[in-house]
């Protein structure tokens, strides 16, 4: 088993992705905020926070938005490895039609494998590999949860439901209730980078999400995401992904 991609997303009203199925990829999708309704195999299914849905390889799966709805959500991809049978009957077993409700347990597993699963080294690397594979397998098990800093937790949180605005280390301090430099220190010990470098790499991996998921103008993508023009969000999603909003575009299939 190889996790091929994963990131963080937030869709706004009106926006619907593509339907399609990966015919070699797993995905998975853990919705953190919103709703909406995940069409799983054709099924109309409403999304809840800490609601998880696994789509195996070839079955088509879609989100569709309407009225108010905003949804934020991680994502991860996965290509089942030689002899994945076994695999996949566990995740059939643990993960039925129509999503499971798993909270923050989910969240702290999907944050670990997005943050490290393309980490320069090795042991971070295989480390996400094993955390998702455990997830995988103990998905309904009882465990206790994570250890976190309620600060970060609430941190997180915080800039996750705000991907689409402007936002300051000021406004993020004040709403967590630190002081500014001591927040930025004890959230980059947490997660290896500032709070608003992370806070711009979850607009980087939204924009990607919708540059690959919709035929949205990338002026308009840039907009959505608080981006003071289309020229500033090009030079910042190249600074992050080495490639233009376009270029990335083109370089990829359409992902639900």
């Amino acid at each position: 088993m190889r996790i091929t991609e994963a990131g963080f997303a937030t869709f706004r009203s009106g926006t619907r992705s593509y339907g399609h199925a990966h015919p070699s990829e797993g995905e998975f999708h853990l919705f953190t905020h919103g709703c909406g309704t995940f069409l799983d195999g054709g099924r109309p299914c409403p999304v809840t926070p800490g609601r998880v849905f696994y789509s195996p390889p070839g079955k088509r799966h879609e989100l569709q938005l309407s009225g108010h709805d905003k949804v934020a959500f991680y994502w991860i991809r996965f290509r089942p490895g030689p002899g994945s049978a076994s695999l996949g009957r566990v995740l059939a077993r643990q993960f039925p039609r129509g999503g499971l409700p798993l909270g923050d347990s989910a969240r702290d597993d999907f944050e670990f494998v997005r943050r490290h699963h393309r980490s320069p080294a090795p042991e971070l690397r295989l480390a996400a590999a094993y955390r998702f594979l455990s997830f995988c397998h103990g998905a309904r098990a009882e465990k206790p949860p994570i250890p976190t800093s309620p600060h970060i937790r609430k941190a997180l949180v915080f800039l996750e439901a705000r991907v689409g605005e402007k936002l300051s280390l000021g406004a993020l301090s004040a709403h967590v209730g630190l002081d500014p430099s001591y927040l930025d220190r004890l959230f980059k010990r947490a997660t290896g980078e500032s709070p608003l470098r992370h806070f711009t790499r979850l607009k980087v991996e939204t924009a990607g999400y919708l540059l690959r998921g919709t035929p949205r103008p990338v002026a308009e993508i840039a907009a959505g995401l608080g981006f003071s023009s289309a020229f500033h969000f090009s030079n910042v999603f190249k600074a992050f992904t080495g490639v233009s909003p376009l270029a990335f575009r083109r370089s990829g299939v359409p992902r639900a």
